[in-house]
């Protein structure tokens, strides 16, 4: 019970409260020679390292932990744990070594499964989830990989967790199942930023904004469960890992938002500055010799979106706040995102207007521009009371005369 506590503590960030349970159990494990409990506590123990970004020390600890041993949830545990430590080194080869750690404990659970058919949802439940890490490492070190490679590396593990998300469906985990869409989602941002084609850019960022809408919806769904069995007045000033974990989504998704909204407001600037360089002519025959474009096309679809995009974003930035429960993090994220959500909205309504305020070249030549139209107004000025004066003069000499 108090391991139990404990662990919650960890998931809530409350670590002092954690270390301490964990001291308590420690002590009562090591005095009645209760391995699992000892090994539990030492995994704990690695998980508080982990938190306070000492990663030496959690190696240490799940060395220990390991050499007791304990059933696959244990092993599972500890290979999660092991790898975050092995990551948050500044190790040169790290990923190599989590990718070779991932592989070999995929062969274990694997063999373990053969032996154990009768334990295949959760064994295969395991393994999907070592196998959608693997391909997160891969993907996270994609500048490692030829250029001429990325676009094919990224597709085959883009295949390979879209086969894990049917697993995980299947296997009955719908929260596992929500978080590799996510991940889908990432590896198809990524892709899009690799891909030189408009149409197939677009292709991949439009997907990636369902997968995540589609991740978002399933967590919801999670949520309201956890929340109906509960009393509504005990539900009131909670802080659930839930929440955090549906905070960090909506994080993810509204990054994802405005990065295609950063690409449309890109797409139409420079629309706009082709369509001024053209004669009235050319834009004539353009228009006239312009096709209808298919209500489902690519572009339709693309342009229906892109209007919505700074919308939806402020939508789920302002649902954010309710999941916060009182992280600062996330409370200055939120905000630096709704910033840039309201600039880019801001360059989508008037995409000129700012480049005269923030572009050097363009306001030296808008000040010279300014400058130059003040001469030439001084100038006329000068020229017409020079002609008024010299009118004046004439007709003074006329009259005397």
């Amino acid at each position: 019970m108090w391991l139990d506590k404990a662990e919650i503590y960890l998931q809530l960030g409350l670590y002092q409260p954690a270390r301490e349970l964990i001291s308590e159990a420690y002590t009562h494990a090591y005095k009645t020679q209760s391995n699992e409990a000892l090994a539990r506590c030492l995994y704990l123990l690695a998980m508080l390292a982990n938190s306070e970004k000492n990663h030496g020390q959690a190696k240490t600890l799940l060395e220990e932990a390991q050499k007791i041993g304990g059933d696959e949830h244990f092993w599972y545990n500890t290979t999660l744990c092991l790898l975050q430590a092995i990551l948050g080194e500044d190790s040169k080869d790290k990923e190599i070594l989590a990718c070779k750690i991932l592989q070999h404990a995929v062969k274990v659970f694997r063999s373990a499964l053969a032996e154990t058919p009768n334990r295949v949802s959760v064994l295969g439940f395991m393994i999907a989830s070592l196998e959608v890490r693997i391909e997160s490492i891969k993907s996270s070190s994609i500048n490692a990989v030829k250029e001429t490679e990325v676009a094919k590396t990224i597709l085959e593990a883009c295949d390979k967790i879209s086969q894990i998300e049917k697993d995980f469906l299947h296997y009955g985990y719908k929260e596992k199942n929500a978080e590799t869409m996510l991940e889908h989602a990432n590896l198809l941002r990524v892709l899009a930023k690799h891909t030189e084609n408009e149409g197939m850019k677009h292709r991949h960022l439009l997907d990636a904004h369902a997968l995540a809408l589609r991740a978002i919806s399933i967590e919801e769904e999670v949520f309201c469960d956890i929340l109906s069995l509960t009393p509504l007045h005990e539900s009131r000033n909670v802080s659930l890992p839930v929440m955090r974990k549906l905070a960090d989504m909506k994080l993810n998704f509204v990054s994802l938002t405005l990065d295609m909204l950063l690409l449309v407001c890109t797409e139409e600037k420079k629309k706009i500055v082709e369509e001024s360089r053209k004669g009235s002519f050319q834009r004539t025959v353009e228009e006239y010799v312009r096709s209808t474009p298919d209500y489902h096309s690519l572009e339709q679809e693309w342009c229906l979106t892109g209007k919505t995009l700074g919308h939806i974003a402020l939508t789920q930035l302002e649902s954010i706040h309710f999941f916060t429960g009182g992280s600062l993090e996330i409370k200055a994220k939120c905000l630096y995102l709704t910033g840039k959500c309201l600039r880019l909205l801001a360059i989508q309504v008037d995409p000129l207007n700012l480049d005269i305020q923030w572009n050097h070249n363009m306001k030296i030549d808008y000040e010279l521009n300014q400058t130059s139209l003040e001469i030439q107004k001084k100038s006329t000025k000068d020229k017409e009371n020079t002609k008024i004066a010299y009118i004046q003069t004439h007709t003074h000499t006329h009259t005397v005369f």
